[in-house]
């Protein structure tokens, strides 16, 4: 069965839940805070740090959400590709903004997980937006102990915003501004549905156990 018959025939629910800024917070403080699994959110937090970036304060500091998709089918691997059927959809993002003292650079750390059954998709990523320009955003990633420069989650996730979503959606992307945790609000706000759908597509990076929901996006 295809994507497009999946996604519009057969979804039996899908609920989205947008975090409290407690909620977001503590989850990231779970992941920072544990010895083991967890040391590429801790090197870009280190790196952040060493940028001269500090977590942000107020309303617009923590960003988190999750959604949950579930089929009527169950969604079976396709030719060459091997695994469990999968019938329920988990995703998960959270993201803590930073900032730097009198300095219009705009960066943030933040995690997005993609489950179904036995199968994880984990990105810990850092964004940066120097002197508060979006349209301009760098993402790193930390590949063995070194900090690189990526075109990855963040950019995967703008594409899938500008071919998929509407005029209004893609005019947030440039007209939204603040901490990066007030931008992607200020985005999610003008897209609605559309925004969710391309952070958990770029998080599945077209992996056949998760792109029956969101679609493929690669990375």
């Amino acid at each position: 069965m295809d994507n497009e018959e999946i996604r519009f025939k057969d979804l039996e629910m899908e609920q989205t839940e947008f975090l409290d800024a407690s909620a977001a917070s503590s989850g990231i403080q779970r992941r920072l805070a544990k010895p083991q699994g967890f040391a590429a959110l801790k090197r870009l937090d280190e790196e952040a740090r060493a940028r001269g970036y500090r977590p942000a304060t107020g309303p617009a500091a923590e960003f988190g959400l999750r959604q949950r998709i579930r089929s009527r089918v169950p969604i079976h691997p396709p030719a060459g590709e091997e695994g469990a059927p999968v019938q329920e959809l988990h995703f998960e993002l959270t993201m803590r903004a930073l900032e730097k003292g009198d300095s219009e650079d705009q960066a943030a750390i933040a995690t997005a997980t993609i489950t179904a059954g036995q199968n994880t998709e984990e990105h810990d990523f850092f964004l940066e937006a120097r002197g508060g320009n979006f349209a301009r955003a760098r993402e790193f990633k930390i590949e063995g102990d070194r900090l690189i420069p990526t075109n990855s989650w963040w950019t995967a996730a703008r594409n899938c915003v500008l071919s998929r979503c509407s005029s209004v959606c893609v005019g947030s992307l440039v007209s939204c501004s603040g901490t990066w945790v007030a931008y992607l609000a200020c985005v999610a706000a003008a897209c609605g549905g559309c925004w969710v759908t391309c952070a958990a597509c770029a998080t599945c990076n077209c992996r056949w156990w998760c792109r029956w929901a969101p679609g493929c996006c690669h990375q």
